[in-house]
């Protein structure tokens, strides 16, 4: 009787392990299926913009499709902007898109070393980085890689730390989300001066507060 109890036991446990396996494989098939789901919906948006340079690969994609389902008309608004072929013409300066909601900046720098920059995020807007002539080094971090230097103001915050390297040209566009902790400007060997485009976009958040607010 107690060779059976066991028996029985066992084969009821092997059954529920069976069982959380095949739901553990499931749940990842699912999970899969919707970042599939998703990357095809990035690409797909993106490539409908018709633009002249590719999305860098370190984009947060989820964190797109929610702004960009409540602020479409300010991103299209920005990737019509960046699909102006004659940003290289244009003059340094600021360009409104869409008043303060969204706006341009075209500057010609100098990029810098390293440790004569910061790292940094904003609340209030999220940044388009794009390159129109030269190369330059831009990093991407996260929170947990580096510490407050500098308290938010004016829609800036600073950092100390380590981050990811990647090389920025006219080929490509850089997204920084609120969450998406950046140093832009790291000077590229054998470039010395970069002109450069950073569009700014409100976030979704914002818009909303004004909504509650009327």
């Amino acid at each position: 009787m107690i060779k059976m109890t066991i028996i029985i036991i066992s084969l009821l446990s092997l059954i529920q392990t069976s069982q959380a396996q095949k739901s553990n494989v499931n749940s990842q098939s699912n999970y899969s299926h919707a970042e599939e789901k998703l990357k095809k919906w990035f690409d797909n948006t993106i490539q409908n913009q018709h633009l002249l340079m590719k999305s860098h690969e370190s984009i947060n994609i989820n964190t797109f499709r929610k702004e960009y389902e409540v602020n479409k008309i300010y991103w299209d608004s920005a990737f019509a902007f960046l699909r102006n072929i004659n940003l290289s013409e244009m003059a340094p300066g600021k360009y409104p898109i869409i008043g303060e909601q969204v706006f341009a900046t075209i500057s010609e720098n100098i990029p810098k070393s390293m440790n004569e920059l910061q790292w940094e995020s904003h609340r209030k807007y999220i940044d388009i980085h794009h390159v129109i002539n030269g190369k330059e080094i831009i990093g991407i971090t996260n929170i947990s890689r580096v510490k407050v230097t500098k308290d938010y103001t004016v829609d800036i915050m600073n950092y100390q730390g380590k981050g990811d390297m990647f090389e920025s040209d006219s080929t490509i566009f850089f997204i920084a989300f609120p969450e998406d902790i950046h140093m832009p400007n790291i000077q590229s060997s054998g470039f010395d001066k970069v002109k450069k485009l950073v569009i700014k976009i409100e976030v979704a958040e914002q818009l909303q507060k004004r909504i509650k607010l009327n």
